[in-house]
């Protein structure tokens, strides 16, 4: 997994080391020199680092050696980030005249001798693994594979609507849900099967059927996995953010929730073992009407016995329905008939996945373009195959084969994507968010550019290492989900790089480079010794949840102790002051402080982070403005705010040219938009929420040449959508309006953005009709109309007034249709304020 990482950073060396000289920086004659002999002797060690990186599986002195070269590999790392660092400062600096020349010269000759000097040093010891490597014999191989990407919609073979071979066992639950128990006042129906068999996947049809949701008043769905948390279940079933109040504030608001409702309550991933834990929680459920339900999956039939249920063993897919499932994952549709000679060889594969349909789609998403038959009977005769069995160690070794065969520059992006326990990611219900997962690879230094990220998500997804991709119009947002064995997976290939621990965490190994806190067995916010002495921590994740609303937390250890952060995220911390020693973390890309509703202001010092490429102060509602500097964020791309200022000052976020992201949420003061966010060219994404002083003027996103997706919600004085919105007429593809009341007309220029792709509209009742340039509007694909009285009525299928305007899209949605696209887990509170 070093390979292409190693590569990228000494080439990245290189270009900033130009940079530097084209800023007329004299460059010191021995940094260049150096460079070009790390250059050289790294191209060697790339040559057999693919061979390598297979064979340390087996071999720990391998495993070793790579580890000295990982390590390597992040201190040069360090010297890039430290060269771009001062090209960053330099260029903020010399653009608005803070030094003069004559008085930078002495400390920009300081700079070059202690990077030849670092060099140098790197190259020593990156030439004693090249010499050591011998001992080894590796194999120059080829390291790289070509990006692959679908000719469809990549999600589309894993979504709910085209699961294969589950349609009876979703009968049998559905019935047991409705039947005779249903006089009971609280009974248990226990999905039991190793893992990949599809459980999950049953449980999800189930929850969102048409009958199951008219036969219960309230639904509830709680991933569990291995930490059968009482107080967490309950916090997640009442509906209530903190898990860390008391048992008995969180049994009232439970009480609250499901007094006298027939509900149905689905615990996913259940693995209690202790009968007086499930007693418990299952007492304080004994509160909703006769016929509430729980329904629980499970890989362990002893958990049906404990829970009291008959458990329903699931089987796996019968012959036809593997092959069918396969075939969707292995061939672009109704390309398959191309390929009979794959067809056979794909069967036999299929045969030895045991009707298992993890382990048929991520093999089937391997082998997708795959086109030489030489390679499916690689497959087919692999060594894998002699394990025999059916078991989970069976189907890890098929997920490591698929693993095995992703280009280099992947791996290391997949098994970061673990860094969140499962369930718990900062998403809908807990699903990953594909937009933060991008950002989250950038700051760590594996991509360059979004773009490269949405190629490298695709292709994961494509392999089933991600499922359920489900894309959110009113949060701008790709939503998906890791299966538990893909998660394990990910988890075993970072190894010692990462730890999940407590408060009460000892003895953290010095290899741990990525850290997420979690607040089991707290009794004071003070951070572990341990965990303060991983001075190369690079990620720090502590997704406090608000557990403290009485004490303040003193964040000072963190910003001290970790100075090469790249990643910190503290969303819904809350503290009260940020230090102005976050000046110190120059390598930091990534700072979630979103949630925290004590925080009223952030030092200026935040404005030295030139390196910064995602804020997300969302949800910061006591926040009384932005840091004064702001602008001087010139690598600031993702930038979401919440404050109590009246106006955005003009030297501030119109300033931020490199922005894609910008999110205004809950500014409930702002009036006006400032004019200088014409400057934002490259923003692609726009979501202003919850505004409610906020009043547009018809200049408003003049220049936004490069808009793809805008949002506008609870917006009350949104009379008009601004005219300056015409400059994206050929480049927008979203536009989502909600809560607006005063909005009652939509543009008649609207017909002349041809790249919109989707529309959705909801509770703007004013809003009557649509414009007749609608009909020109042929690449619009999905049209949703949700609590708009009026303009629902003209839009009915054949007999609407305005029905002849949107004919021709395939999909449309009004208030009495399906949702479309539409996510049955219920939505992260945070995001969805």
């Amino acid at each position: 997994m070093a390979s292409t990482f190693l590569s990228g950073v000494v080439s990245k060396t290189s270009e900033h080391l130009a940079s530097l000289a084209a800023e007329e920086i004299m460059l010191a004659w021995n940094v260049e020199g150096e460079l070009q002999r790390l250059k050289d002797t790294s191209s060697s060690i790339e040559a057999v680092l693919l061979d390598a990186e297979e064979r340390q599986w087996n071999s720990r002195a391998v495993s070793v050696w790579l580890s000295r070269l990982q390590d390597i590999v992040r201190d040069i790392s360090i010297v890039v980030d430290d060269i771009a660092t001062e090209a960053l400062r330099r260029q903020v600096e010399v653009k608005n005249h803070i030094t003069e020349k004559v008085t930078r010269f002495l400390p920009q000759l300081v700079f070059q001798f202690q990077m030849g000097h670092k060099i140098k040093g790197i190259r020593k010891r990156l030439d004693e693994i090249f010499e050591d490597a011998i001992q080894f014999n590796f194999i120059r191989r080829d390291n790289e594979m070509p990006v692959m990407t679908r000719g469809r919609e990549t999600y589309s073979y894993v979504r709910q609507s085209e699961v294969v071979g589950r349609h009876n066992d979703t009968e049998i639950i559905v019935r047991k849900l409705l039947g005779a128990s249903s006089n009971s006042e609280l009974s248990v129906i226990a999905i039991v099967g190793i893992g990949g068999l599809g459980k999950t996947t049953l449980a999800k049809l189930v929850y969102g059927d048409e009958r199951v949701e008219g036969h219960f008043e309230l639904k509830k769905w709680v991933h569990v996995s291995t930490n059968f948390n009482l107080k967490k279940i309950i916090a997640k079933i009442s509906g209530n953010q903190d898990s860390n109040l008391d048992l008995e504030t969180l049994q009232n608001h439970l009480l609250e929730e499901l007094n006298r409702k027939k509900f149905l309550v689905v615990l996913d991933d259940v693995w209690i073992t202790n009968r007086n834990e499930w007693i418990e929680l299952r007492n304080l459920l004994m509160v909703g009407a006769k016929g509430s339900k729980i329904l629980i999956t499970t890989r362990l039939e002893i958990v049906a016995n404990i829970v009291g249920s008959v458990p329903y063993i699931l089987q796996g897919l019968s012959d036809d329905e593997s092959s069918s499932l396969f075939v969707k994952c292995a061939f672009e549709e109704g390309k398959d008939n191309e390929h009979p000679n794959l067809i056979a060889i794909g069967k036999e594969i299929v045969k030895k996945c045991k009707g298992v349909p993890l382990a048929i789609s991520t093999l089937g998403g391997m082998l997708f373009s795959k086109t030489e038959e030489k390679y499916w009977f690689s497959v087919l005769k692999n060594e894998i195959w002699r394990l025999e069995d059916r078991s989970e160690d069976g189907i890890m070794h098929v997920l490591r084969l698929s693993f095995d065969q992703l280009p280099s520059h992947m791996k290391r992006c997949f098994s970061y994507s673990a860094i969140f326990p499962k369930g718990e990611s900062p998403g809908q219900g807990g699903l990953l968010c594909k937009e933060e997962l991008i950002w989250l690879w950038m700051a760590q230094g594996y991509i360059q550019s979004e773009d490269i990220g949405n190629q490298y998500f695709n292709e994961l997804s494509t392999r089933s290492f991600f499922n359920d991709v489900e894309e959110d119009d009113s949060l701008q947002r790709t939503f998906c989900n890791m299966h538990d064995l893909i998660h394990d997976l990910a988890r075993s290939v970072l190894g010692e790089e990462f730890c999940d621990i407590d408060f009460s965490a000892e003895d953290i190994p010095q290899t741990v480079r990525h850290v997420f806190l979690s607040n089991e067995n707290i009794t004071r916010p003070n951070f572990p010794e341990s965990l303060l002495k991983l001075k190369n921590l690079e990620t720090f994740i502590w997704l406090c949840g608000n557990c403290y609303t009485k004490e303040d937390i003193c964040i000072d250890p963190i910003i001290l102790s970790f100075r090469y952060l790249r990643v910190l995220n503290l969303c819904s911390t809350c503290f009260g002051e940020l230090p102005r020693s976050i000046k110190q973390l120059k390598y930091l890309r990534y700072l979630h402080l979103g949630g925290n509703t004590r925080i009223q202001r952030l030092p200026n010092s935040i404005c030295n982070l030139y390196n910064m490429q995602t804020l997300i102060l969302e949800g910061a509602t006591l926040l009384q403005e932005l840091p004064k500097d702001i602008w001087k964020l010139i690598s600031l791309r993702h930038l979401f705010v919440t404050s109590r200022q009246v106006l955005f000052p003009e030297k501030g976020i119109g300033c931020l040219t490199s922005l894609r992201t910008l999110s205004i949420i809950e500014c409930e003061h702002l009036a006006y938009l400032p004019n200088s966010m014409q400057n934002l060219t490259a923003l692609e994404d726009l979501l202003i929420v919850k505004c409610s002083e906020l009043c547009f003027s018809e200049n408003d996103m003049q220049g936004l040449n490069n808009l793809q997706r805008l949002s506008i919600r609870v917006v009350p004085k949104l009379a008009r959508i601004p005219s300056g919105l015409k400059h994206a007429a050929t480049t927008l593809k979203c536009l989502y309006i909600a809560d607006c009341l005063d909005l009652e007309t939509l543009p008649e220029w609207l017909g002349s953005f041809t790249s919109l792709k989707r529309l959705s509209i909801s509770k703007c009742p004013n809003l009557t009709s649509l414009p007749q340039g609608m009909c020109s509007l042929t690449n619009l694909q999905v049209l949703k109309i949700r609590e708009c009285p009026g303009l629902t009525a003209r839009c009915k299928k054949g007999i609407g007034k305005d029905w002849p305007k949107i004919a021709h899209i395939p999909k449309i949605s009004l208030d009495e249709d399906e949702d479309v696209d539409k996510i049955s887990y219920p939505h992260n509170a945070f995001l969805d304020r």
